[in-house]
């Protein structure tokens, strides 16, 4: 009777040892400012500029000079990754209609259809996540 009652009190700690570990590392990943939609242009911006000033030790009026370009340079950031993934979309939609080529005229119709409906939810991700 002794050996249930120890294996008990170690499954039991497995178990509470496991529960501390998923949520140290769910917190970790998904904790505040992180996950999906965690990120945006502005705080990226707001980041970038304050690694700046803690590794420059730039001034205020340095920052308000610089903050324009910074923006700049972030909005060209986020029109490149917007850009690339239209373009990639693009080759994915080239060959699946490549594809359509070869099908019956049934599948063809099907295909169509299919096309049409990932098209429009990947360009509605893209509008949603990259505005």
């Amino acid at each position: 009777m002794g050996v249930y009652w120890r294996l008990s009190v170690a499954l039991a700690a497995l178990f509470v040892i496991g529960g501390l570990c998923g949520s140290v590392l769910t917190f970790s990943l998904m904790g505040p400012g992180r996950g999906i939609g965690g990120r945006s242009g502005h705080t990226r911006e707001t980041r970038l500029i304050a690694q700046m000033q803690a590794a420059v030790n730039l001034t205020p009026a340095q920052v308000s000079a610089f903050r324009p370009e910074i923006e700049e340079a972030i909005r060209k950031a986020k029109d490149a990754r917007r850009q690339a993934l239209i373009d990639s979309d693009l080759n994915i939609d080239a060959a699946l209609a490549r594809i359509a080529g070869q099908l019956e005229p049934e599948q063809r119709l099907r295909m169509e259809q299919f096309r049409a409906r990932r098209r429009a939810r990947v360009l509605n991700w893209i509008a949603k996540h990259l505005p």
